[in-house]
């Protein structure tokens, strides 16, 4: 399509009036989102709650790791017989270990084994001064609550869920930065696109004074045109300083989203490239596009998460609505020498000659009504239940927003194109009118008119260029090609997250990276 003139021009004035000021070199687009992703503290933060859902995979996992136990006990004991018969205190130290190993069955694993000595306060029963040493294993299982996989591995499962879903909302904030970033970013150089235009009126308005003023010295003109051209003067002062404060609250609003503070380092402002004045892409099948970003959205994701952990409680829930029977097996050894011996003929006696006990036990309880487990299951399916409605209103919502951005797009696009012809009109018209003012035929009010009709024309065409921006970053963060549209990659974006404040915490595993 042939760019009308007027597009040129006002092109022109945009860059001159956006560049003739700038302390530095102007800022790209992709070094605005490399700075928001590395100095960014909100993103910084996320990327700490995602890192934190790694620790909570280590501490389900830990309930699965060996455990020691030990247990000493020093003693003495003096009967009302022995104290009548004048018999001595017997003493006793008493040594317990055991290493456990659970399993995800349920089920524990325990290897112990304990020492002891028995002796007196005197000498005068030398061969009951004992020494024993003992080894046991045990091993206990549950068969109905609290028994399999099921139950044993949902915390492991829901902690690495937990930690995909983390991962997933990190990557949703990284790409709502991107987009934001995108949207600020044309935002002040729009504003600041309005700045110039404005001061291109302010001219244009100077000029017309300065004419009215010259005609009035000839007698070709009255006091009141020239009333009426310092008036416009004062007014396109005015128009200019309300630009100027939307482009200083824009240029807050970058400046919050790349970091940047008031400090002395800080740069005065944030120096931007103009406003591109071309058009957009537009989106060529919606149904497919609509596809891609059902098949994309990283909230969906994250639902379709929580409904599978959902779903594990429920299981689990269901499997612990039992009576508790738990089978133990148990067996021991223990060795016997009395104070003549040693420690080590305890221990040679541990073989061959030695005690034993063995024993199988089946224990079996339960509550009479199972009113706690029972309202555990239902509890377990309504939230499943709700997780699915979740899930279902999600993506409903998701429709209506990808129809409401694509329309946005569409009717961006259109603006765009009827904005670029309305201001070649006007500026044909205004050029008209101070043609025939300076040829006698026309009057400063048809001037007027068609100076604010021009710059209604001018912000209307920012305007447009602006939203077409704005709604085109929506659409790409809707089905996910907002990264690869500015030359990252997950990889990229990730690494860069934090780094620029020293947050460069391990991420999660993704499940389906």
């Amino acid at each position: 399509m042939k760019r009308p003139l007027a597009i040129y021009l006002f092109s022109g004035i945009i860059a001159f009036g956006a560049t003739v000021p700038a302390p530095s070199t102007p800022l790209s687009l992709k070094d605005a989102i490399n700075r928001s992703l590395s100095h960014n503290l909100g993103l910084a933060a996320s990327r700490l709650d995602a890192a934190q859902a790694t620790e909570a995979i280590e501490l389900a996992d830990a309930g699965f790791d060996w455990r020691f136990s030990l247990r000493n006990r020093l003693g003495s004991a003096r009967t009302l017989t022995e104290i009548n018969s004048g018999a001595p205190a017997t003493d006793t130290f008493d040594a317990e270990f055991g290493i456990t190993k659970p399993f995800s069955s349920g089920g524990s694993l325990t290897l112990g084994g304990s020492g002891g000595r028995t002796w007196y306060d005197s000498n005068a029963i030398p061969d009951d001064d004992k020494i024993n040493l003992g080894t046991s294993l045990t091993f206990t299982q549950p068969l109905l609550k609290g028994a399999w996989q099921t139950v044993n591995l949902a915390p492991v499962v829901n902690a690495r869920l937990g930690a995909d879903r983390s991962r997933l909302q990190f990557r949703a904030t990284t790409l709502d930065l991107i987009r934001d970033t995108e949207t600020a970013y044309w935002t002040l150089a729009a504003y600041r696109s309005l700045v110039a235009l404005r001061e291109s009126s302010m001219r244009s308005a100077e000029s017309l004074l300065a004419e009215v003023v010259e005609r009035r010295r000839l007698g070709a003109a009255t006091i009141q045109e020239q009333l009426q051209a310092e008036a416009d003067v004062a007014n396109q002062r005015v128009s200019i300083l309300n630009a100027k404060q939307q482009a200083d609250a824009a240029d807050t609003r970058l400046r919050s989203l790349l970091g940047l503070d008031g400090t002395a380092d800080a740069p005065a402002e944030v120096v931007v490239q103009v406003l591109p004045p071309e058009q957009v892409s537009g989106i060529d099948d919606y149904r497919r596009w609509l596809g891609q970003v059902l098949a994309f959205d990283l909230d969906a994701q994250v639902q379709q998460s929580t409904v599978e952990s959902a779903q594990i409680d429920l299981e689990a829930a269901r499997m612990n609505d039992n009576p508790q029977l738990d089978l133990a097996l148990s067996g021991s050894a223990n060795g016997e020498a009395n104070r003549f011996g040693s420690l080590n003929s305890a221990f040679n006696a541990l073989p061959n000659d030695h005690s034993w006990t063995g024993a199988a036990t089946l224990t079996l309880s339960f509550p009479l009504g199972f009113r706690d487990t029972e309202a555990r299951v239902r509890l377990a399916e309504r939230s499943r239940r709700k997780a699915d409605l979740r899930l279902a209103d999600i993506r409903q919502a998701l429709t209506f927003t990808a129809r409401a951005s694509w329309r946005d797009l569409e009717a961006a696009r259109t603006r765009r194109e009827a904005a670029a012809a309305a201001l070649e009109l006007q500026q044909q018209v205004y050029e008209g009118e101070r043609s025939r003012y300076s040829s006698g035929v026309s009057d400063i009010p048809k001037i007027l008119q068609a100076q604010a009709s021009l710059d209604a024309a001018k912000v209307s065409w920012v305007s447009s260029l602006l939203d077409a921006r704005i709604a085109s970053a929506r659409t790409a963060r809707l089905d996910g090609t907002l990264l690869s549209r500015h030359g990252f990659t997950w990889d990229d974006a990730e690494s860069r997250s934090g780094s620029g404040v020293g947050v460069n915490d391990t991420l999660p595993p993704l499940k389906n990276p």
